[in-house]
């Protein structure tokens, strides 16, 4: 066996047992209506990885691109 694979196992060993951490959290927006550039500046204040955002009153099940950010939601269908 030669060092360069011993050092290879233990990088790969190292690396399986290195601790990622992912930043979560919530943002209580009530109604997204002429608050997008607030939002984005929240966000970017907090520098969370994972962001919900609840209360934002949207309908519909929609992804769209806010600032350089993906809003995935899923309200209540508008009813005809």
């Amino acid at each position: 066996m030669s060092i360069g694979n011993t050092l290879d196992r233990c990088n790969l060993r190292r690396h399986k047992l290195r601790k990622r951490t992912i930043r979560l959290g919530t943002l209580i927006v009530q109604g997204m209506r002429n608050k997008t550039g607030e939002i984005i500046k929240g966000l970017e204040e907090l520098k969370h990885d994972i962001t919900i955002l609840t209360k934002t009153k949207n309908n519909g099940n929609v992804v769209e691109i806010l600032g350089p950010y993906l809003h995935f939601y899923s309200g209540v269908l508008k009813e005809k």
